[in-house]
């Protein structure tokens, strides 16, 4: 063994305290400062080489000529327990063997990765022997012993595949098997697939299990078809159809370096053929060739960057890295191996040097790509060395850094850096050339890498850096858009389109306030589309319809799953949203249930367009308190036709006429969304009869389920018939005479006050004049002011006491809020009613009307139709992003966007502009009203 290292590293050896190293082998005193040197240089090494004196003696003296095949050359039999020791055993002297000879100089790159490589073929075809003895002896299994132990096989993939495996790399493996070989017996509790099932389980549970002895391979299994939904074994056809269907570009990529490595080797070749044809077409359509550049557009690489540091560096997946050697060939290959099968190697190098002889990378490229991947996978190997962990981190301490240099084979770190530095950056300008994407506006600072099966630790710290408390998470979802593991994505050409827009989706949601709520309601979008390819191409083509629907994720979560489920809405988006009020078909041929799902369907479709005209300041709050209105008025009209028909066609149609009167926001014309319906149903009968009065009870609560009772297609209004005369005790409908009555005689102030909102919504025209007549006369009665002013106050005190404000922004409830400016123009309208005439529905209109009449100053008017104003946009635009419940806080960009639909809310604090509103409001009301016990603060 004399001269088994390089000089460097006996300097070094010598230097950190283990002495010459030149007789090592011809005294134990000599081999014990030698260990002790390695030690300190490898930890490892050192107790694996301290251990054991007779292993070690049987380390040093087996041939390196076969990648030390004798010392893995004992059966481990198939009995588990015995099996794993053995193995685990091997895998330490094999290893220390192979380290020796790297660290030594005898053993090439190629010879060390070879041989490694060799060792994980042997450990798996042993386990799968053992793993179907173990299974074989499991309750409920049964294997016919009169079939060979077939039909499953296993592929290596990556390093492993490609014969490149490192001292602590994982294996990644794929689980094959052919149902119509596994040796299932008759009575078996199991079939193939569960039998090839729990075969596997072995195998993984014999190669990674940490026992005493360590552990063979960490075994990753994830790089077989969709692994979040498949069995870890998966059969023939199920492959077949899965890289049919959905393969994408990164898993072609993958099985480049796929070869099989243990278990039935005709289920291998099938397997090989088939994936051969997906791997390496001929010929690449449009889409195949956009996603792929769509992935290189994802990946940041520039030339001569100033940031590159080798101190700390990642050799694998940093700036420089293997990892871009890796694509830098790989990509080359997908693109141009299936017309040229010479470039269809599994190992790296050689593609790389298949791709120069073909006169794709110059001679220059290849030779300093070559160096650079000798060069760091080297350096990783001494990074796995030092603990065997499975690490590609760079230390950044100097003594941490001269020991990794010293294992290099460099006499100080200085050295080492520099020339670490060297192959980096001549790596990453390589690379970037090659991926360097002109033209784009939206490239993002960072890579946004989602391919393959492992989060890309750059792309985490790129969407860090864009605001996402979460990378994992968003990593993980758009992965599952990739594995076209929702309907939107199930298409290979949606796939290719969901590729190309992720970047810009990221930078959009990154943009916001609070992307990780954004980017899950976009998930919900995608998830919940029935279908993808339309949408997908129209952002693609119209990326603002895009960036609106990313403000409704922002703004509505809830809204955008709503949308999902209406994709032709989203083309809506496009030239503006339409909230006019839809028409209700006439459908005689439709069942009741029928006309009433329609009904659901038609307004539900309208809500989602008027949201997502108010969240995108596309209409103000008015025209939407409109819109929905006037479909509400249409919906009751609808539900009041099919009822009446039905209940004629029933011979249950009472002899008179119907009208429908609205109250609150319906009679204002200023519903939002989510609203209920305050109705009052009145009737005329053509002759006074006991029989038709219950008709007409009947037909209103036929009426009222119509438009209340859920369907298929969901909810329609909830209906509120509290103010009906004598309220919750009174009669469902009730005759244009007795509500005439009513209100001459038994009204009391508050109800009058409700009464200064109604408008008719659906019913007879005759009938509907005349209820209006008694509204107007009613309203323009003389009324004794203070007597007003006291019911008003009244009825003020006792809803803040009974209903106080559930948050600092419930602007209905609050003092000096929606209720105080509502209630003073109600009793404003009560008491000026007698000289004006009926005034009015709205608030603001009301004070404007009575300003110019001279019984309001000009400044409370205007102050308080501003806070009327305002506060109903407040309202409109927090139910239709926030829900029916008053926000306990203010999100970040909410005022912002309230601004566009509402000029009243100027930038600034949405606090200050409330207490603003409140004090005006509270003083006119305390000046004309009273004054009520009340906290501004």
């Amino acid at each position: 063994m004399t001269g088994v290292f390089g000089k460097a590293f006996a300097e070094a050896l010598a230097a950190s305290g283990g002495g010459a190293i030149a007789a090592f082998g011809q005294g134990d005193d000599t081999r014990a400062r030698f260990l002790s040197g390695l030690g300190h240089l490898s930890p490892f090494l050192g107790r694996a080489l301290t251990r054991d004196k007779e292993r070690l003696d049987r380390i040093l003296r087996a041939d390196h000529g076969d990648g030390f095949a004798a010392l893995y050359a004992e059966d481990p039999g198939t009995e588990k327990e015995t099996a794993k020791a053995c193995l685990r055993r091997q895998r330490t002297d094999v290893i220390v063997a192979i380290a020796l000879a790297d660290l030594a100089g005898i053993f090439s790159l190629n010879d060390v990765t070879g041989a490694l490589s060799r060792f994980a073929d042997w450990v798996v075809s042993c386990a799968l022997a053992t793993a179907w003895e173990v299974v074989n002896t499991l309750r409920g299994v049964g294997l016919d012993p009169s079939r060979p132990r077939a039909g499953l096989t296993f592929l290596a993939m990556g390093k492993h595949g490609a014969g490149e495996l490192n001292y602590s790399s994982d294996i990644d493996l794929v689980a094959i098997y052919d149902p119509d070989l596994i040796p299932v017996a008759e009575g078996s509790r199991f079939d193939a697939k569960g039998v090839a099932m729990r075969v596997v389980q072995q195998v993984v549970d014999i190669l990674e299990d940490q026992t005493s002895d360590g552990f063979v391979f960490r075994t990753d299994l994830r790089l077989r078809p969709n692994p979040s939904a498949t069995p870890i074994a998966v059969s023939l056809s199920a492959a077949a159809q899965y890289y049919e269907i959905y393969g994408q570009n990164w898993e072609r990529a993958a099985f480049i370096k796929a070869r099989p490595c243990a278990g039935d080797r005709e289920v291998a070749a099938e397997f090989m053929e088939m994936i051969g044809a997906f791997v390496w077409r001929r010929t690449l359509d449009f889409g195949a060739v956009a996603d792929i550049y769509a992935v290189k557009a994802q990946i940041h690489a520039e030339r001569g960057r100033p940031d590159l540091e080798a101190a700390g560096a990642n050799v694998k997946l940093g700036p420089g890295g293997i990892r871009e050697i890796e694509f830098f060939v790989q990509t080359q290959q997908l693109l141009l191996g299936g017309r040229d099968p010479t470039l269809r190697s599994l190992r790296t190098i050689d593609g790389l040097r298949q791709l120069t002889a073909a006169g794709y990378v110059d001679d220059e490229t290849c030779a300093g790509m070559t160096a650079a991947y000798d060069f760091l996978r080297r350096v990783e190997h001494c990074l796995q060395l030092r603990e065997d962990q499975q690490t590609q981190d760079l230390p950044t301490e100097p003594a941490e850094l001269d020991v990794i240099a010293a294992l290099s084979g460099f006499a100080g770190r200085d050295d080492f850096l520099s020339t670490l530095t060297t192959h980096l950056v001549f790596v990453h300008d390589t690379y970037a050339d090659l991926f360097h994407v002109p033209n784009d506006d939206g490239k993002v600072d960072g890579n946004l890498v989602f391919t393959g099966v492992d989060d890309d630790p750059r792309t985490l710290t790129t969407l860090r850096s864009m605001g996402f408390a979460s990378p994992e998470f968003v990593t993980e979802r758009i992965r599952r858009w990739h594995r076209g593991e929702i309907r939107a994505a199930r298409s290979v050409r949606a796939r290719e389109l969901l590729t190309a827009l992720v970047p810009r989706i990221l930078l959009r949601l990154g943009a916001g306030e609070e992307p990780d709520i954004a980017f899950a309601a976009l998930d919900d979008f995608l998830t919940a589309l029935p279908e993808g390819v339309q949408t997908l191409a129209l952002f693609t083509t119209y990326p603002q319809v895009l960036d609106e629907l990313i403000l409704l994720c922002y703004s509505a979560p809830a809204l955008s799953k709503k949308l999902a489920s209406r994709p032709a809405l989203v083309e809506g988006l496009l030239e503006g949203v339409d909230v006019s009020p839809p028409d209700f078909p006439e459908a005689t041929e439709w069942s009741f249930e029928e006309k009433l799902d329609e009904t659901r369907r038609i307004v539900g479709e309208h809500r989602v367009r008027a949201a997502a005209g108010l969240i995108l300041g596309q209409m103000g709050a008015e025209t939407i308190g409109g819109a929905l209105s006037a479909t509400a008025d249409r919906a009751i009209d609808y539900c009041v036709d099919a009822v009446t028909k039905m209940a004629a066609e029933e011979g249950k149609l009472p002899d008179g006429q119907l009208a429908v009167l609205g109250f609150g926001r319906l009679g204002l014309e200023r519903l939002t969304l989510g609203s209920d319906l305050d109705l009052v149903f009145v009737y005329r009968l053509t002759e006074q009869k006991a029989e038709d009065e219950v008709l007409f009870t009947r037909l209103v609560r036929r009426i009222v389920t119509a438009l209340s009772v859920p369907t298929a297609q969901g909810d329609l209004y909830k209906i509120d018939m509290q103010l009906r005369p004598s309220g919750g005790a009174g009669p469902a409908a009730v005759s244009i005479n007795a509500f005439r009555t009513y209100y001459d005689k038994t009204a009391w102030v508050w109800e009058e006050m409700a009464l200064t909102k109604a408008r008719i919504v659906a019913g007879d025209p005759s009938l509907a004049e005349d209820v209006t007549s008694v509204i107007d006369q009613h309203l323009v009665k003389k009324r004794d002011r203070a007597t007003v002013c006291e019911a008003v106050r009244e009825m003020r005190v006792r809803l803040y006491n009974e209903k106080a404000p559930r948050t600092a922004y419930d602007v209905k409830r609050l003092a000096g809020g929606l209720t105080d400016v509502e209630f003073l123009a109600q009793g404003i309208s009560l008491i000026h009613g007698s000289a004006l005439g009926r005034l009015p529905r709205r608030a603001d209109e009301i004070f404007r009307e009575v300003k110019q009449a001279g019984h309001l100053e000009a400044e409370t008017a205007d102050a308080l139709a501003s806070a009327y104003l305002a506060y109903d946009s407040f309202v409109q635009y927090a139910r239709a992003t926030l829900g029916s419940e008053p926000p306990a806080r203010i999100p970040d960009g909410f005022l912002q966007r309230l601004s566009r639909i509402e000029p009243l809310w100027l930038a600034g604090s949405v606090d200050d502009q409330l207490a603003v509103h409140r004090r005006a409001v509270y003083s006119a009301f305390s000046q004309l009203i009273g004054p009520y016990d009340a906290t501004l603060d």
